[in-house]
């Protein structure tokens, strides 16, 4: 049974065609594997017809992906399947979503220098940490904003600012990231979410954080922190304000 897990609730929906998933990508020797954030696997079959399985190589590896499959079959277990691609895209490097590693202040500062109104989301719509391995790095963030004709999403990590130490014993410590939007040109009549099923890309990004949850292990000894992706959101045309959007990311 294939599972797609919906991004704006906990809903589980069954499919067999057309299924739309987010996944992480492993490349090894020329074997793709493809796997989604419950930890099911799902093994492309090569079809001439389009090409998709064999276009991904080991440049995506690591990497998010958004995907369109039909489920061929199940495989050797309960969370391993063989299905056909018919849509792929590398979520991690297509569109203007590099992390910045700075300090604070610094020229390349990119928070410091938002200032316009256009440099604000509509809504953050989830952010969740994904991977395939024990430490995952990759946070996936669903960005909902107006699209302009270039529009980028930068993440900027400070390397002078430490963690926030956590409120009590129990808690966990907070790495802060910063997402610095800017949108360059006409913006169009629609948000990037409306955009999602046809360009995914704009509106689903992932995030390379590999660094800064090494920085963050060396300075907590709990096996977790808080991942807090803060970004500014505009409630109206003249109202902004930064708010923060956490989920949870394993250090140790």
């Amino acid at each position: 049974m294939a599972l797609v897990i919906s991004s704006c609730s906990s809903d589980s929906v069954y499919k067999e065609t057309n299924v739309q998933a987010i996944v992480t990508v492993s490349y090894n020797s020329g074997t793709v594997t493809l796997v989604d954030a419950s930890g099911n696997k799902y093994t492309p079959i090569s079809s001439a017809s389009n090409g998709i399985t064999d276009s991904i190589t080991s440049a995506n590896d690591g990497h998010l992906a958004y995907i369109v499959y039909d489920l061929k079959s199940d495989g050797s277990s309960s969370s391993s399947y063989k299905i056909t691609l018919s849509y792929f895209k590398d979520i991690n490097t297509y569109y203007h979503n590099k992390v910045i590693y700075t300090t604070k202040g610094a020229d390349d500062d990119s928070v410091s220098k938002i200032k316009a109104s256009n440099d604000s989301l509509v809504s953050v719509d989830g952010v969740s940490i994904m991977g395939n391995s024990a430490i995952n790095t990759q946070l996936l963030a669903l960005l909902d904003y107006c699209p302009g004709t270039s529009s980028y999403n930068t993440v900027v990590c400070y390397t002078d600012q430490g963690l926030t130490p956590a409120v009590n014993s129990s808690a966990f410590d907070t790495l802060k990231v910063w997402l610095c939007h800017h949108s360059c040109g006409t913006m169009t009549n629609y948000t990037s979410y409306d955009y999602s099923k046809v360009y995914p890309y704009l509106y689903y990004f992932g995030y390379n954080l590999e660094k800064a949850i090494s920085l963050a292990a060396n300075e907590t000894s709990k096996d977790t922190v808080i991942i807090d992706l803060k970004s500014r959101i505009a409630s109206s045309s003249t109202s902004v304000a930064w708010k923060g959007y956490c989920c949870k990311a394993r250090v140790h």
